[in-house]
């Protein structure tokens, strides 16, 4: 991978943003497949576990930021993996929206693959003095939301406790 730096510090900064992005991506995957799953998957394992309320397909793309179809078809796959089931939510079967409910089976590999990931995941922020970390977590909040305000898109706080 080159390091670039152009004569423009927005250009550089866009640049490690998005070869950081990519570096995650890759090691992300590497990671997930020892225990069978994709990033994606394992990211919809995460956020549905973590949960305090019931989720549905409109507020998991909201999280995943991602359309409902693409994650319909997401889902799709991974019921057909036993990770999760889809189930209608209120006191009659067929009342309301379907509600997303993780199985043993997903919990099992959700659990593998957060032992996998975190393990990297605290190896290389360890590598980071705690003084860059904060500045980076606040100048990655910034510029994410620099670029929703672009896009008109809104951010909502959510504080998840990780099991």
């Amino acid at each position: 991978m080159y390091d670039y730096e152009y004569d423009m510090q927005e250009a550089t900064i866009w640049t490690l943003v998005m070869q950081t992005r990519d570096a995650i991506s890759q090691l992300s995957k590497r990671q997930l497949a020892k225990v069978g799953l994709t990033p994606e998957k394992w990211h919809t394992l995460l956020l549905c576990v973590n949960s305090t309320e019931p989720v549905t397909i409109a507020k998991l793309s909201r999280m995943l930021y991602r359309k409902p179809h693409t994650v319909s078809g997401l889902l799709n796959r991974m019921e057909a993996e036993e990770l999760l089931k889809r189930e209608k939510q209120g006191p009659q079967k067929n009342q309301g929206p379907m509600s997303i409910r993780v199985t043993n089976h997903g919990r099992k590999l959700y659990k593998q693959g957060m032992n996998t990931m975190m393990g990297s995941v605290v190896r290389c922020v360890e590598r980071v003095p705690k003084d860059e970390l904060n500045q980076l977590e606040g100048g990655l909040r910034s510029l994410r939301n620099s670029i929703l305000r672009e896009m008109n898109v809104e951010s909502h706080k959510m504080t998840v406790p990780l099991r």
